[in-house]
Order: structure tokens, then sequence, then C-alpha cells
């Protein structure tokens, strides 16, 4: 108890503390890059959300885009979208099947840390009988018990800028269990076929900075990931997109096809159509005037 204790006073002490710096003091005029909400597609973090004092507030995202939606929740302290401890819950829906998380997370405007447990529930995905290698056809299989699994869910990502940009890096690590044995199972999240047990993925990428304010911000990513039951590894390369609308609405795009993997999946092994809306919403901060968000780089609405 002692020790939880302390580990909690440490996070709050790096919420409740004043602004890093970087090139300048974060929040007046620089753009941050946020990271994603389930880890795959970078976002736009707005200097807006650094204003007002550290408080108690209940905040949401919600991602709607073709055949999927991602409504999610939090309770926490700090400042919305911005720097926080929170406990969260999200729900991803698609065509496929049904996602829960819940767990904590952790932000400070160039990192963001969460962790928690994953239930995943397929509508008709059943699991797939182990061999060495997979085809899109395995996926289409309804004669294996239902694919229902859990995963303890990890991931770390940094932003740091450079040049016209920013470097970005995700890290996780994600630990499966539920899948029967002699069986493997298509994971819904990180689009791959894994067995119980530890998947790795490492992400980086870069995110060139365009348009006004730098409110569109595009950019090449390589990924890899190690499926350790399989002993397996798939590399993934390709582009990830970001455009803000306002402070609190972005569009995500994300084209990263897989080019080195034991299975031959098609499309499902890799990050395709990740096309869609970003929505935030957070407790109100500061009354603020139009001048005061030109300080704090919040861009004005887009026309296309």
């Amino acid at each position: 108890m002692k020790r939880a204790r302390l580990v909690l006073g440490a996070l709050l002490a790096v919420v409740w503390s004043g602004p890093a710096r970087a090139s300048g003091p974060i929040g007046v005029g620089t753009p941050i890059d946020a990271p994603p909400t389930v880890g795959l597609e970078p976002g736009n973090k707005r200097a807006y959300w650094s204003r007002g004092e550290h408080r108690p507030f209940v905040s949401s995202i919600l991602d709607a885009g073709y055949l999927y939606v991602r409504p999610s929740i939090a309770v926490g302290f700090g400042k919305p979208h911005w720097r926080f401890v929170q406990l969260e819950t999200s729900t991803a829906l698609s065509a496929n099947g049904a996602g829960q998380f819940g767990g904590l997370r952790l932000a400070i405007p160039y990192a963001e840390l969460r962790g928690g447990l994953r239930a995943q529930l397929p509508f008709t995905r059943t699991f797939l009988v182990s061999k060495a290698s997979h085809s899109r056809f395995d996926l289409e299989d309804r004669d294996a018990p239902g694919a229902r699994y859990l995963s303890i869910d990890a991931d770390l990502l940094a932003t740091v800028p450079a040049f016209h940009g920013s470097v970005f890096a995700l890290f996780g690590g994600y630990r499966l269990s539920g899948v029967d044995e002699g069986y493997d199972v298509y994971e819904e999240l990180l689009r791959v076929i894994a067995r119980n047990g530890w998947i790795l993925r490492a992400r980086l990428g870069y995110a060139f900075r365009l348009g006004e304010q730098g409110a569109v911000r595009i950019g090449p990513v390589v990924e890899g990931l190690y499926i350790h039951g399989r002993d397996a590894r798939v590399i993934r390369v390709g582009l990830v997109a970001t455009v803000v609308l306002t402070h609190n609405v972005e569009v995500l795009a994300s084209f990263i096809p897989t080019v080195v993997s034991p299975d031959a999946i098609g499309v499902a092994g890799g990050d395709f159509g990740q096309l869609g809306v970003r929505i935030r919403w957070g407790a109100p901060a500061t009354p603020h005037t139009e001048e005061e968000d030109k300080k704090l780089d919040v861009p004005r609405p887009m026309s296309f």
C-alpha cells in the first residue's frame, strides 16, 4: 500500500509540475503531436488544451470512420488532452466485432503512457488452427470456437520537434490470453495473427508540418512487430496524416501495408482504412479571447 501511494504521488507530481521546456515553453506557440487513442494513428495535439489550471475533469474522444466507431470517456486530474493522469474506458466497434479497454493513462505534452486490460469479442471470427503461415481464406473459417480473448496492453508514445515537423516513436507490449490450445487468433487491434503470449511493437515516423500553424501533418512511418508465441516478425511501411479543423476536431488517415510477414492475409494484415474524424471534448477552461487563441496556436476552422 505504501508503494502504491508513492507511485501515485509521483504521477501527480509530474502532472502538477510546470510546463516542460523544449525549443520554447510548451503551450505558447508550440504545436505538439499527440499520441493515438489505440496506437494506430498519430494525433495533432493543440496548445489550446494547455489553458486553465490543473483541475479534476471528465473528458471524451470519439473516433468515427469507415465501418468503425471508437468512443472513450475518462475521469482524471490535470488539463484534459494535454497534461493529466486519468482513468479511462473505451469501446471499439466495427463490422467484425467489439473491443473494450479499461486502464490508466498519464500524459505530458511530449509523451503519453497507457496501460490496462482489453477484451475482444468478435461477432463472427473464430480461432484459427495453428500453423506456420495463414492465408486470407483462413480468416473466413467458421468451424473453430469463437475467437474471444483478453490482452494486457501497455503503450508509450513520445514526440520530438525536428526541422519542419516532429519525430514520433511508439513502443507497445501486449500480453494475450484466452486463446485455446492448438489455435491461433487474429488480433483485432494490431492486425496480426498471434497466440497466447507477448506481442512487441515499435513504430517510428516523421510528421511534416504543412499549412497554417501546422494544421496539416503528413509523413512516413515504419513499424515492426514480434509475435513471441509464433516466433514471427511483421514489418509495415507507409504514410500517416492528420488535418486539424478546429481545436477539438481533426481528420485522421493512415496507409501502412505489410511488407514482411509469415502470413498472406491481404488488407487484413495492414493498417488500412483508418480514415475518419476525431472529436475531443473536455471540462471547460478559462474564458479566452481571439488574441489568446493566436498566442496558443489555436487553428481557425479550415475549408476544402
